[in-house]
């Protein structure tokens, strides 16, 4: 990221060729991506301490692409937990939305928890799925800013071993 940046800074365009391809595995676990979330996001900690003038309008010209796509991105589990308290302070309070409120956010982490209780294979909920991977995303965040302030993300990282396809194994006679 900050390669593209650098040369966006300098005055030049960053052109992305349609025709250009890349391929990337996805994760086969959630342990995987979460691995892989947890040390990019350290990465991203590590980019906006080091490159303090992607904070500046005036000499980042993506700025509003920088703040909205990666810098917020970095706040949601805080957030998450403002929402939580609010909800929780207002509801105690007897402020009818914000029971109600407080009630949905309750049932969206249960729902999360169901989803880290499903079994890999099985069809899934979508229902569960995507808040369980939307608290992941959370929780990695949180571990990646860990990594980050106690300076123990690793500068390199194992490549995540591609899963070999599995063929059709006929019985032998």
């Amino acid at each position: 990221m900050l390669i593209p940046l650098r040369i966006v800074r300098r005055g030049y365009r960053v052109l992305f060729e349609p025709a250009a391809r890349a391929y990337d595995s996805a994760s086969a676990s959630a342990r995987q991506e979460f691995a892989r979330k947890a040390r990019t996001i350290a990465g991203n900690f590590q980019l906006f301490v080091r490159e303090g003038w992607l904070f500046n309008p005036r000499r980042n010209r993506l700025w509003f692409e920088t703040i909205s796509h990666k810098a917020l991105r970095l706040l949601i589990p805080v957030l998450h937990v403002a929402v939580l308290a609010a909800n929780i302070t207002a509801a105690a309070a007897q402020v009818s939305p914000y029971q109600w409120l407080l009630v949905a956010q309750l049932a969206f982490y249960g729902a999360a928890f169901c989803g880290c209780l499903q079994k890999r294979g099985q069809r899934r909920f979508i229902g569960f799925t995507v808040p369980y991977t939307l608290c992941l995303l959370c929780w990695s965040t949180m571990v990646g800013f860990y990594r980050f302030a106690t300076h123990q993300q690793p500068i390199t990282w194992e490549r995540t071993p591609v899963p070999m396809p599995v063929r059709n194994r006929g019985v032998a006679a």
